[in-house]
């Protein structure tokens, strides 16, 4: 097996770089966007004044059943035990949408899922910080071309934190276009002694408490691909257009936290790294 993970060292130093690192725990706390880490810990060596990244647990390859199939495919999730499926009243229509989708053009293409894979590696030996942010589930109601862009810079920010302070690549990968399920805990909602379907998310039912809206449609799965087509769109464009360009990281604060003690500690950390670049 394999060894226990060091303990977590936080000795940093001098006084002004545990107020440095203070203050970016605390703009993380404030960008109210959960991250994941479990390839990496926070580190401070002794006697060095900058934090770094170090890698706690390199991932093992899962081990393959007898039983799994040695070949994906799309229906392979027909093979397996599935904890709540929807309950389609039509089947036909279901057929129709599966249908049409499989007509649709993928939403991520090939060559993004490499270099997923080959970023996720070098996390997973210690040479990376994964950083996950996003809604925990999106709304057709709530699209809008504004909201994508608040989650994308806040998961920027985020991601500049991390690697002034941890001296370290992050791995930005996004909560988004496509997260419309949600599991519940129970099959029904009771209100005032009526009870209906509860609501799976906007992929598969209404959230409003009226026997229409909770009916399980199969068609919300052609408007959740839709939106997340157009999501994707504006992710790339923002990516690629030059707004996540580094030199722009003052055009990422937020409007609630421009004016906030929050918002100072970002611009003050934001003027460190210009002088950085600058050098």
């Amino acid at each position: 097996p394999p060894a226990a993970p060091p303990p977590q060292d936080f000795s940093l130093g001098d006084p002004e770089t545990r107020k440095i690192t203070a203050t970016m725990a605390r703009l993380t706390n404030a960008l109210l966007l959960g991250c994941c880490c479990g390839a990496a810990a926070l580190v401070a060596p002794r006697g060095h004044g900058r934090v770094r990244l170090a890698p706690r647990m390199v991932a093992q390859p899962p081990v393959r059943s007898a039983s799994a199939p040695s070949v994906w495919a799309p229906n392979s999730w027909t093979e397996k035990e599935v904890k709540q499926p929807p309950k389609y009243p039509d089947e036909g229509a279901v057929q129709d949408t599966i249908d049409e989708l499989k007509g649709s053009a993928p939403l991520v293409f090939a060559g993004e899922v490499r270099d997923l894979h080959e970023a996720l590696a070098k996390a997973t030996a210690g040479n990376g910080f994964l950083l996950m942010g996003g809604d925990c589930a999106e709304s057709f109601n709530e699209f809008s071309v504004d909201h994508v862009r608040d989650t994308f810079r806040v998961i920027l920010q985020q991601a500049l934190i991390l690697t002034f302070g941890g001296s370290m690549p992050v791995i930005k990968v996004g909560r988004m276009a496509g997260q419309f399920a949600k599991p519940r805990s129970e099959p029904d909602e009771v209100r005032d002694g009526v009870a209906l379907p509860s609501y799976r998310g906007d992929n598969i039912n209404g959230e409003d408490f009226t026997p229409e809206s909770r009916i399980h449609d199969p068609r919300r799965m052609l408007r959740a691909y839709h939106q997340s087509a157009q999501t994707l769109n504006i992710l790339r464009a923002f990516a690629t257009g030059g707004y996540a360009d580094m030199s722009r990281l003052h055009a990422w604060n937020l409007d609630f936290v421009e004016k906030s003690e929050q918002g100072s500690q970002y611009r003050a950390l934001g003027r460190q790294i210009d002088e950085s670049l600058r050098f």
